[in-house]
């Protein structure tokens, strides 16, 4: 099949309407919309911005508070029932677990160490990493 490069009525027209203007708009009503040098840099900014990772926000002390004595009524909670050592964080995280305390299974899995300082020490404030 041959594709025919013979200009057609369709391609004539196309070719006088303006690459700018396809919808045969007044060149007052295109005027409007036709962004500006600095709309245009505050586009770029804009989109620029929204690729950027936003910052972490740090929770306020009141929340990380609350999370710390969220975190240490979780862990009395698994001491009480007296399945495990509590020094044996892999079983402390099973239980909470089981026992849906998905926080402090969390918390294990991330912060041994500081949990294991607070098994040895004691106080929700020495709870780091909340």
């Amino acid at each position: 099949m041959k594709i025919s490069t013979k200009p057609t009525r369709l391609r004539k027209e196309s070719n006088n309407m303006a690459h700018k203007n396809p919808l045969g708009l007044s060149d007052e009503m295109v005027a409007q919309f036709e962004p500006k040098p600095n709309e245009l840099q505050n586009v770029v900014n804009y989109i620029n911005d929204k690729n950027k990772p936003a910052a972490p926000t740090q929770p306020s002390d009141e929340e990380t508070l609350k999370r710390k004595q969220a975190l240490k009524e979780q862990i009395l909670k698994v001491r009480d029932t007296g399945l495990t050592n509590m020094f044996h964080a892999d079983n402390v995280s099973k239980i909470a677990q089981s026992a849906g305390l998905q926080e402090l299974a969390d918390y294990i899995a991330n912060n041994r160490n500081a949990y294991i300082q607070f098994i040895l020490h004691g106080g929700p404030d020495d709870l780091p990493n909340i």
